[in-house]
């Protein structure tokens, strides 16, 4: 029979906390009053912040097991031991599956608290759809800002506590081991002690131009939602980028690739999403200033978060073992990444038929591609060579996959 240490209940607590916050954003948009829905709105984001404070003590009790060499912990003794210095005891916590997953939905409740307060930011945009309903029992439009964003970035952290606690890192050992089994000598780089934070950062910042386009599309309004998710794009953008060199610089000099790619499937799994954040920050800007490009920057902002979610499935499921020299071992979650490959990708493409022509027909303009002589149409065109980047990128990671079919599955060379 597995157990877990008593930090366990806190993730459990968070998880239930962060599921309660979801409702009631959900539920504020059909409160009777105005009194209600911010009273709902509060409570859902106050619910939210004693959710990233239990993942931050979780956070703590995990660092502070590394640093005693608590090797109860079966996480603590697979990647650490009593010969590491400080520096690489460190590290341990982002060394394997379980702890990544922590530090990723640490930083995403950090992320989610800015949001919440910042999402106000798209509350000068017309209050159709749903927030229509309220007239002059209004709440205040940051309010409703607030919720209409973070329904779906609470969504999408809710997904994220679902496989934390799938791969809990507080799983408790039968027996209590000496000393622990070391870090892998692979991992004992400086470049790969700053690696994953940085990565994990840009993973969680993509979230949030994507609750923006979600958010739009709900309230059927895209005159406001570019401008702040301009902002998180270029933030998300630099830290993915920042964390592919590093990992790139890694890669070079430890393994000894002899080049600055080496067609891993784990790091072009990354720069695919990153490509596609490349494309939407510039035309993001065109839909700021011209107020062109809506269903691109829609399209662009979802398939950049949904190239998140597989990039992650890549990685995590253990379907690339045999292909990378650092992918993650499977540890049964391959069915829970892929509920949420397809949930995540229903979810959207849903959404997006829906409004596929109120985003243009209700503002009476036409898409670039719609005008083939047009500045915008030189911007379409940069953003369309990037896609194409990814795509292609995309299909080469995906070649073990692919050719698995065919019963004899290889990577690119």
């Amino acid at each position: 029979m597995t157990t877990y240490s008593s930090w366990n209940y806190a993730l459990v607590s968070a998880f239930v906390a962060s599921c309660f916050s979801l409702a009631l954003y959900f539920a504020s948009g059909n409160a009777r009053t105005a009194a209600a829905r911010e009273r709902q709105v509060l409570l859902a984001r106050r619910l939210f912040a004693v959710e990233f404070i239990l993942l931050l003590a979780a956070s703590a009790a995990l660092f502070s097991a590394f640093l005693t060499h608590d090797f109860r912990l079966a996480y603590v003794a697979n990647y650490s031991s009593k010969g590491l210095s400080v520096f690489y005891l460190i590290s341990g916590f982002w060394a394997g599956q379980e702890g990544t997953f922590l530090l990723w939905a640490t930083v995403s409740g950090a992320i989610g608290l800015v949001l919440a307060a910042s999402a106000k930011d798209i509350a000068s945009g017309t209050r159709t759809g749903s927030d229509s309903r309220v007239s002059s029992a209004s709440p205040s439009p940051a309010v409703s800002a607030e919720a209409s964003v973070m329904r779906f970035y609470v969504l999408v952290h809710v997904v994220l506590m679902v496989l934390l606690l799938r791969a809990t890192p507080f799983r408790l050992l039968p027996v209590v081991p000496a000393d622990g089994a070391g870090l892998n000598p692979l991992l004992q780089d400086p470049w790969m002690v700053i690696h994953p934070p940085i990565v994990f950062i840009g993973y969680a910042l993509y979230a949030v131009p994507f609750a923006y386009a979600m958010s739009a599309l709900a309230r059927d309004e895209y005159s406001e939602w570019a401008r702040p998710a301009l902002a998180w794009t270029v933030a998300a953008w630099l830290f993915l980028g920042a964390g592919i060199i590093i990992g790139a610089k890694w890669a070079y000099a430890t393994l000894g690739w002899g080049g600055y790619w080496g067609w891993d499937p784990v790091e072009n799994a990354s720069l695919v999403p990153w490509l596609s954040g490349a494309a939407l920050m510039h035309t993001l800007i065109v839909q700021r200033e011209r107020g062109r490009m809506v269903r691109t920057n829609i399209v662009l902002a979802i398939a950049s978060f949904l190239l998140i979610v597989y990039a992650t499935f890549l990685t995590r499921s253990g379907v690339l073992s045999d292909f990378s020299v650092h992918s993650f071992a499977s540890l049964g979650l391959s069915s829970y990444l892929v509920a949420a490959c397809v949930l995540f990708a229903a979810l959207s493409l849903g959404m997006l038929v829906w409004r596929w022509r109120s985003m243009t027909s209700k503002r009476n303009y036409r898409e670039p591609y719609d005008q083939t002589v047009s500045r915008d149409f030189a911007f379409f065109l940069t953003a369309l060579l990037f896609v194409a980047s990814a795509a292609i990128v995309s299909l080469g990671t995906s070649a073990p996959l692919l050719t698995s079919f065919s019963g004899n599955p290889s990577s690119v060379g």
